[in-house]
């Protein structure tokens, strides 16, 4: 299994903590409406500067390598 539910915290469930990490979705509501995914919170924070909707977690994930 690639991607598990998020639990309503928006972190990963046991047994999947150990394994996987929350892939977060972001919407931009302005221009050609898009989303994008990441699981990297830095990028999180840069998405929200650029006035993207922060949409949380929306499934875990194994890391990247």
């Amino acid at each position: 299994m690639w991607a598990t539910p998020v639990a309503a915290d928006g972190t990963c469930p046991a047994p999947y903590a150990q394994t996987r990490v929350p892939l977060y979705r972001f919407w931009r509501p302005f221009g050609d409406s898009n989303h994008r995914f990441t699981t990297d919170r830095g990028v999180v924070s840069a998405m929200i500067a650029k006035g993207w909707i922060d949409e949380g977690a929306a499934m875990c994930v194994l890391p990247p390598s």
